[in-house]
């Protein structure tokens, strides 16, 4: 159950109605997720220094209930740690729940195509490759390469190995792979800094045109200004559970709160 800060209302973390999950496009109920980092420990023995690596478990989210409806332009804030992206990746289908259920009416996509790339392959064949595991058949895919690499500003350099860009360079290219292809449900997690200033602009456009059609987008980003543009509705996470659910304006104000 979340925990609301003082002084708000518990109200606005309340459940959904059965009418709106029936409307909903993504229902999690009671999600929990959790992983492991290892870190390395010293100890002595016999006056020696060693080194043991101990692993540390970490609840990233706990309990959580959360709805979003078609269409939905919804921001997920929160200090570092407080679990976003862990939410993120259990709802796109990368990070097993320990406990709870979720549903969606067709697979979430998690913005960012580079975990399943390779550093040695060239500029060409990470878009052809990123096209085609988005569900492009490969003649379509091949159709598109010059556009994808129009878009990021890489034409140049487009047949280098993508391991010899910069991180902006990288950064560009999977964010034009990764919105080439439109979703039912996108998840972005801060991708919308990605580059300098003059392509932070073109991405802008280019999410508004998938706001446009009727997307439903959850967004992760520190960036309010970017959260106020483009999502009308904000969750506030603090150390793994929604503490705040609601307009935008107000979640960001409580946030604000929040952090001090």
């Amino acid at each position: 159950m979340a925990v609301a800060e003082p002084g708000v209302s518990t109200e606005q973390h309340r459940g959904p109605s059965r009418d709106e999950v029936v409307d909903a496009v993504l229902v999690l109920r009671g999600a929990h997720a959790s992983y492991r980092v290892y870190e390395r420990r010293p100890h002595a023995v016999r006056g020696r220094t060693f080194r043991t690596r101990v692993a540390r478990h970490i609840h990233a989210i706990r309990g959580i209930d959360l709805t979003v409806h078609a269409g939905e332009s919804v921001a997920v804030i929160g200090h570092n740690g407080a679990g976003k992206s862990t939410l993120m990746r259990a709802i796109a289908g990368l990070q097993p729940l320990d406990a709870g259920t979720l549903q969606v009416a067709s697979p979430p996509r998690m913005l960012g195509v580079q975990a399943m790339l390779n550093g040695a392959w060239s500029g060409r064949q990470t878009i052809e490759t990123g096209l085609i595991a988005l569900g492009l058949q490969r003649g379509e895919a091949l159709g598109r390469i010059d556009d994808v690499a129009g878009f990021a500003r890489l034409s140049e350099v487009i047949d280098l190995p993508v391991a010899t860009y910069s991180s902006g360079m990288r950064s560009r290219l999977y964010f034009a792979i990764s919105t080439e292809v439109g979703s039912d449900i996108l998840l972005i997690d801060e991708a919308l800094s990605a580059g300098d200033g003059r392509f932070r602009k073109a991405a802008q456009r280019r999410m508004r045109e998938r706001l446009d059609e009727s997307e439903t987008l959850l967004l992760v980003s520190h960036s309010m200004s970017t959260v106020r543009e483009f999502c009308e509705r904000g969750v506030l996470l603090d150390q793994g559970r929604i503490i705040d659910d609601g307009p935008t304006e107000r979640v960001i104000e409580h946030y604000e709160r929040l952090i001090g």
